[in-house]
């Protein structure tokens, strides 16, 4: 697939493109989304001490891999 509007994409899709620094253009493989998401998925739900997503879970989840983001986007800009 090709990254194209960042806008069009749902939050989570969005949180990993930016996880990867991955820019309009780029190419990207949706598989590799799904296994990214679930393990952060399994990731949120031990640091959270869940065993499944509830409503409320899931907007949490979603606010969480957007922080995530952001803190990989700063790391990132600091490195180069």
């Amino acid at each position: 697939m090709i990254v194209e509007n960042f806008t069009q994409y749902q939050p989570r899709f969005r949180a990993w493109l930016r996880s990867l620094g991955v820019i309009e253009g780029s190419s990207v493989m949706l598989f590799e989304y799904m296994s990214w998401v679930s393990r952060k998925a399994d990731e949120y739900m031990s640091i959270a001490g869940i065993t499944f997503f509830n409503e409320g879970d899931h907007v949490n989840f979603t606010e969480w891999l957007l922080r995530e983001a952001d803190a990989n986007e700063i790391q990132r800009a600091r490195s180069v």
